[in-house]
């Protein structure tokens, strides 16, 4: 999906742009693991140097070495990579988001895991976040009743705004 590619392509772009915060991470992911033999030979012989600046390439492949995008369940996960690996400045305009911004995060990635999906549980997942109070003055928040046709719902003018709510997702 778009929104996958996008994402992924931010979150490597800010890494990219200030590898500081991402270098710590790579150092506390290696020490943490580290069995107590492991810290001593470690401590005695080696020493680990980050370079100032990742490249893309080294970037994606130390997030994923399978290529794939990096992807998130919903707006806390994002959030949590986002102070793990991302420099203050950078995590800040994903922790500042407003509730409304977050609410319409998660409720576009669980549409789309329905939609790519079709389970129960992407269909349950969807209808929490389609739910949520935060989506109320957007026009996504769904009304009483569930959600049971994902492209009616999407294809449909919420009362008091212009737009199709596919329209809103996508502004």
């Amino acid at each position: 999906m778009l929104w996958e590619g996008f994402l992924s392509d931010l979150i490597i772009a800010y890494i990219n742009r200030d590898s500081s915060q991402f270098a710590v991470h790579l150092r506390n992911a290696l020490e943490t693991d580290l069995t107590p033999k492991q810290t001593r030979i470690y401590s005695a012989f080696t020493t680990l140097t980050i370079p100032t600046h990742l490249n893309k390439a080294d970037v994606i492949s130390l997030i994923d070495g399978q290529g794939n995008n990096i992807s998130f369940s919903n707006f806390n996960d994002l959030n949590d990579a986002a102070a793990r690996w991302l420099a203050a400045t950078d995590a800040a305009k994903i922790a500042n988001l407003t509730n409304a911004q977050k609410a319409i995060l998660n409720a576009l990635t669980a549409v789309r895991n329905q939609i790519a999906h079709r389970s129960e549980q992407a269909h349950k997942a969807m209808q929490i976040a389609l739910s949520a109070g935060a989506l109320y003055p957007t026009g996504l928040q769904r009304g009483t009743n569930a959600v049971s046709q994902i492209g009616s719902y999407l294809k449909a003018r919420p009362q008091g705004h212009a737009s199709k709510r596919i329209e809103i997702f996508l502004s």
